[in-house]
């Protein structure tokens, strides 16, 4: 009697990720790849999906993974559908409007023109090709149908383009001899008449986009950072001035790895995400390392006293003017992966 086949495994060699792309936080790169990746960051040859209302950080998100994808060699496609990202400060994130391989494209004006596009980039490639494409944000798109005035009911007609399309994008970025990667962000608005076990926010193309991306991540806004500011000298005046936000993100989906993480993160109002602060708040909860005093911070040396150093705002500079971003974010990934391991139980009995 002949052998039996082997079948192929479902995670052939051409669905298998090559390279991983940061979000400018190691929390969230962490949460995106925890046990896959000794570094961090958010799959190539993947769909990506990040969800938040207003001012959740998404945009940033993006620009700080384009950054990434250009210093990586990729090219960055830009959709920009509201036309609101800031050229003039993408210096922050490492790149300028004119870095070659950054292609900031006219908005598209409705879901088929988006999408037709995209899989045209895609399908021209040659081969060798690494490209990321950004559509922020989809749910600013409308169908064709509705563009040429007529109704679409409970958006249908949306949902359905968008599921059409996406069938065919899977297989595009499936493509073994490129590297690609979509990202879309996606606004949440209110769930009117939800139930008591229903979402109470929703995407507007929530159930036609969410069965495809590997990973989906939802952002919210816990908080706001702020700096007091003191009036003239012998003046009682004092003011709050918003410096940026703070951000939740939880890992609705994650095919890559383990889904549901939380994590915490700062967007820094002409800075980005504040990955120094985040690593520093996160390594003084947890563990000892940087000292275990209430506000002091400390920073090891080899064979001497450690340097102490009185608060936050010092310890950050202090980190920037040596240069020890590397070190304490290397840290912060691996107490943060000591966490968040997979659960090991040994019994396999089922009923």
């Amino acid at each position: 009697m002949a052998a039996k086949k082997k079948q192929p495994s479902f995670m052939a060699e051409d669905l298998k990720v090559i390279e991983w792309i940061s979000s400018g936080s190691v929390f969230l790169d962490a949460g995106a790849s925890c046990n896959k990746s000794d570094k961090g960051g958010f799959p190539t040859r993947r769909i990506i999906e990040f969800s938040g209302t207003g001012g959740a950080g998404k945009s940033y998100i993006c620009m700080e993974m384009s950054g990434d994808g250009l210093r990586k060699g990729f090219e960055v496609y830009v959709d920009d559908i509201e036309q609101r990202w800031d050229l003039g400060r993408l210096s922050t994130f490492g790149f300028e409007s004119d870095t070659p391989g950054f292609h900031y494209i006219d908005p598209s004006k409705y879901i088929e023109e988006c999408f037709e596009r995209l899989s045209a980039t895609f399908t021209k490639a040659k081969a060798g090709s690494k490209i990321i494409y950004i559509i922020d944000p989809v749910a600013a798109l409308n169908s064709k149908k509705e563009i040429d005035g007529k109704s679409d009911k409970m958006g249908q007609s949306r949902a359905k383009a968008v599921q059409h399309h996406m069938r065919l994008l899977k297989d595009k970025i499936n493509r073994p001899d490129c590297t690609f990667m979509v990202v879309f962000s996606n606004q949440l608005i209110d769930n009117v008449g939800a139930g008591m076990f229903e979402e109470k926010k929703i995407t507007p193309l929530g159930n036609a986009m969410i069965h495809w991306p590997s990973v989906r991540v939802r952002f919210s806004q816990i908080g706001k950072l702020t700096d007091e500011v003191k009036g003239r000298k012998g003046s009682d005046f004092k003011e709050k001035i918003t410096r940026g936000i703070k951000l939740k993100a939880i890992f609705k989906k994650n095919s890559e790895d383990e889904p549901y993480r939380e994590c915490t993160l700062s967007i820094a109002q002409g800075y980005g995400v504040d990955n120094i602060r985040d690593c520093a708040r996160y390594l003084k909860k947890f563990t000892n390392c940087l000292g275990d005093s209430a506000a002091g911070y400390e920073w090891p040396v080899k064979g001497k006293d450690p340097i102490k150093l009185q608060g936050i705002g010092k310890f950050v500079a202090f980190v920037e003017e040596k240069g020890l971003e590397g070190k304490l974010y290397r840290k912060a990934f691996i107490e943060y992966k000591k966490r968040n391991q997979p659960i090991n139980r040994k019994s396999k009995v089922r009923y």
